[in-house]
C-alpha cells in the first residue's frame, strides 16, 4: 500500500484525463489543468515517480506506470459515483457538482464508494423510485439551511492533526 496526499491523487486524476485524450501529457497541460506553475508540477511529478506512479523525466512526456493508472482509476470511479449522486438524485448543476466530487473524492473509502455505486445502479434500474426520490429531496431542501464552508481540507478534531493523507 503506497501512502499518496489528496493533491498527488488530484495529479494522477488529471494526468489519466490528459494520457486518455492525447496519449501522453506534459507538464504545462498538468500545470494548466491544476491551475499551478510548472515548477510546481516538476516537484509532484518528481515526487510521483519516486513512488513509481509515473514515468517522468524533465522535458519528456508523463505518463501513468500500471500503479499510478490502478490509483488514478479508482480516484476517478470515486469522483464519478459522487458526480452522478450529486447531479442525478439531488440536482446540482454539472460543474458544481463537479467541483464538489473533487474536492469530496479523497476522503470516501472502497467500502461507501461501492455502497454509493450500488445505489446509483439500483435508481438506475428503478426510474420511478428514482423520480420519487428526486422529488421528496427538492421538497425537503427548501426546509434546510447550510452556511458555506471556511475550511479547505479536514481536521481530526480529536488530535487536532490535519488529514489530508490518503492511503490507497
Amino acid at each position: 500500500m503506497v501512502s499518496i496526499t489528496s493533491t498527488m491523487e488530484d495529479y494522477l486524476e488529471v494526468i489519466l484525463n490528459i494520457v486518455t485524450q492525447n496519449g501522453v501529457a506534459r507538464s504545462m497541460e498538468i500545470a494548466e489543468k491544476l491551475n499551478v506553475k510548472r515548477p510546481t508540477v516538476t516537484v509532484a511529478l518528481r515526487s510521483l515517480a519516486e513512488k513509481g506512479m509515473v514515468n517522468y523525466s524533465p522535458g519528456s512526456y508523463v505518463t501513468l506506470t500500471e500503479t499510478g493508472k490502478e490509483i488514478a482509476r479508482h480516484i476517478e470511479k470515486r469522483h464519478n459515483a459522487l458526480k452522478d449522486f450529486f447531479i442525478n438524485v439531488l440536482n446540482v448543476p454539472e460543474t458544481e457538482a463537479d467541483e464538489v466530487a473533487c474536492k469530496m473524492e479523497h476522503g470516501m473509502g472502497v467500502e461507501v464508494c461501492k455502497k454509493l455505486n450500488s445505489f446509483l445502479r439500483v435508481l438506475e434500474k428503478n426510474k420511478a423510485l428514482a423520480d420519487e426520490l428526486k422529488k421528496s429531496v427538492l421538497k425537503e431542501n427548501a426546509n434546510h439551511e447550510c452556511v458555506e464552508s471556511q475550511k479547505d481540507s479536514c481536521h481530526n478534531f480529536q488530535s487536532g492533526e490535519k488529514n489530508d493523507k490518503i492511503t490507497t
